[in-house]
């Protein structure tokens, strides 16, 4: 099965306005801090923001959020997700690795390090994060919410 999964053909773009509604669907199914339309708007919108969406068969599969933290070289993962149906397809890793490759593209902006939160009890995530070279650093304290619960904090030197 692994042959198969590693050989499906993953279309990976910018994220556009039309693709917003997939993705919300996306997030809705997969329980992670919900934004609004408005939000993933505001997003697109900014410069500093990139916003990829994952396609196969036609369809958003899965996305990512973050953002260029110019001042710390660094920038920071808000968001990644993948619709259930398409999970264990290496659409996550995809999209980590394009956000990678087009970070040292742009060499101008000499992004040293990829950061990002995750809940304590994500045990599927953090290990996906390890998987990709991440690593656990430190905690925050109740940082989300509907449960409350700690946030690992995680980073990825390039």
């Amino acid at each position: 099965m692994a042959g198969v999964t590693s050989k499906i053909h993953i279309n990976i773009l910018p994220s556009t306005e039309q693709h917003l509604p997939q993705i919300i669907q996306i997030a809705e199914q997969t329980n992670i801090n919900k934004w609004k339309f408005e939000d993933y708007q505001k997003e697109i919108q900014n410069p500093d923001s990139i916003i990829l969406s994952a396609f196969f068969d036609s369809k958003v599969a899965g996305f990512l959020a973050a953002r260029l933290i110019s001042s710390e070289s660094s920038v920071e993962i808000y968001n990644i997700a993948v619709s259930p149906k398409n999970q264990n397809k290496n659409i996550g890793t995809r999209l980590l690795d394009y956000l990678i490759k087009a970070l040292k593209d742009k060499s101008k902006e000499s992004i040293k390090t990829i950061f990002l939160e995750v809940r304590k009890s994500n045990s599927k995530a953090i290990s996906f994060y390890e998987k990709n070279q991440f690593k656990a650093f430190g905690k925050r304290n109740n940082f989300y919410t509907h449960p409350t619960e700690d946030a690992v904090l995680m980073k990825r030197d390039l």
